[in-house]
């Protein structure tokens, strides 16, 4: 067990913790801005009915326990000084006045509240909501969530005292603190960005009070401390700071130390996030075009696709022999890709989860058109990289419209170690294309924050 030792100490570090959608990531970062140590450990999602997609916190919790012991174990001595931390985004988490949970969350992936989505963009319209809240809320937000539970199961938000989101519910576990940052602030689809508050109007048509939803807090906010409880699960002394950090996309674009106005991340893994940092709200974007706060001083905005990764797996189930690659996704669309002779005369429309930016229509579906005789499910593999890297292309020109310095491309996430969609983005772009040296761009960027608060710096110069 490593001891809380002074400021000045060559051991002092930092542990950040990344809660993921499937995952829990942990790393010990020095004051030299070494990894000295990861970990990390999954978790199910359960999927009771059609479209509904829950997880349990508690499984998050073991996974956060088991991680930080890897990582801790690996880095040897080391003083933990800071805690910090990064979170899958949207969702609702419900928990009573103890703030333990009530029922599984539901995560930004369930489209249950579809109906409740349109309820609300038609409430409010497309413009209203992107100047209030800085985008339009879809099925996975908290607002179009409690809704639905307003519905169909009342009873649950009559025991659920406090609504939060899985960063939230991080920090009850770690702290006992209700809080929660302000980059995730406006994903409840309740809080407006320019009053820096939550919105009455929101909320009446939430049918939610404001004392159940959790204060917000800049990310370098120190929000509490390593409680006993915790303490003693995580093999860590008690009362170390834990600053509230950001949700995973934006510690992402400070992990790979993205410059504002000129450089765009592409984060491709199950979707495929596509932001950059700006300086301003005020230009000229589409109001489906997410916009919020980031650190001090600047914004995210964020487009994406909502299947990437999601539909090369879906070749790779459906047609594929993934263990003549022993059972390596990414090697075996590579093998495929290699073997392609006739992807050129496909066309594939990727869209297996509805057509998101710059279209923005669920109704659409995927298909692949110009099948012959002659093609393989090599070609087919091919076309559909090709594709997706051309629905990439569509989304950083729809930025560069707005932002003409826009200049790089920076591609993170499981898709970056493809080496033929890093191409295929190449070629239809047309810009530079690099891939940071350490994947975990979230964990990196959550660490960048920890030392930032310990060392009072620029997270920004640290990364």
């Amino acid at each position: 067990m490593s001891l809380i030792q002074s400021a000045s100490d060559n051991s002092d570090a930092c542990l950040a913790i990344d809660l993921g959608t499937s995952s829990c990531k942990a790393l010990v970062m020095d004051k030299a801005l070494q990894l000295r140590g990861a970990g990390s450990a999954g978790f199910d999602t359960a999927h009771p009915a059609p479209r509904h997609a829950e997880q349990d916190p508690n499984d998050w919790w073991r996974a956060m326990c088991t991680a930080v012991h890897e990582a801790i174990n690996e880095a040897g001595d080391v003083a933990i000084q800071v805690i910090a931390l990064s979170s899958q985004r949207e969702g609702a988490v419900l928990l009573n006045e103890q703030l333990q949970p009530v029922h599984p969350a539901i995560v930004w992936i369930d489209r249950r509240a579809t109906d409740e989505e349109r309820e609300l963009v038609n409430e409010f319209g497309d413009e209203w909501l992107s100047q209030h809240i800085g985008l339009v809320p879809t099925a996975g937000f908290t607002a179009p969530i409690l809704r639905w539970l307003q519905k169909h199961n009342p009873d649950i938000l009559n025991v659920a005292q406090r609504i939060t989101q899985p960063k939230g519910y991080m920090i009850a576990r770690l702290t006992g603190q209700f809080a929660i940052d302000h980059s995730l602030a406006p994903r409840f689809g309740l809080f407006s960005i320019r009053e820096y508050s939550y919105h009455s109007e929101l909320l009446q048509w939430a049918g939610i009070q404001v004392e159940r939803l959790p204060q917000v807090v800049e990310p370098l906010k120190v929000v509490g401390t390593l409680t006993h409880q915790a303490a003693m699960e995580f093999g860590l002394p008690a009362g170390i700071p834990v600053i509230a950090g950001m949700g995973d996309r934006q510690c992402e674009t400070l992990g790979l130390a993205l410059s504002p106005m000129e450089d765009v991340m592409i984060a491709s893994g199950t979707a495929a996030n596509i932001s950059v940092l700006a300086q301003s709200l005020d230009m000229n974007l589409h109001p489906r075009i997410a916009k919020g706060p980031h650190l001090r001083g600047l914004y995210q905005l964020e487009a994406g696709l909502w299947a990437c990764g999601a539909a090369l797996k879906w070749l790779a189930d459906e047609m594929g022999s993934i263990h003549d690659s022993h059972g390596d996704l990414n090697e075996w669309l590579e093998m495929m890709a290699r073997r392609s002779r006739h992807a050129e005369s496909l066309i594939v429309l990727p869209f297996f989860a509805g057509a998101s930016a710059p279209h923005w229509d669920a109704r659409v579906l995927a298909c692949i058109i110009g099948l012959s005789l002659g093609h393989t499910r090599a070609d087919i593999v091919r076309a559909m990289i090709e594709s997706l890297a051309i629905e990439i292309a569509a989304n950083v020109q729809m930025y560069k419209s707005a932002i003409p310095s826009i200049k790089r491309l920076v591609h993170c996430g499981g898709g970056a170690m493809l080496a033929t969609f890093n191409q295929a983005i190449a070629d239809a772009t047309g810009m530079e294309l690099t891939m940071p040296l350490h994947h975990d761009a979230a964990g990196i960027g959550a660490a960048c924050l920890g030392m930032a608060w310990l060392l009072n710096e620029n997270p920004f110069q640290l990364a």
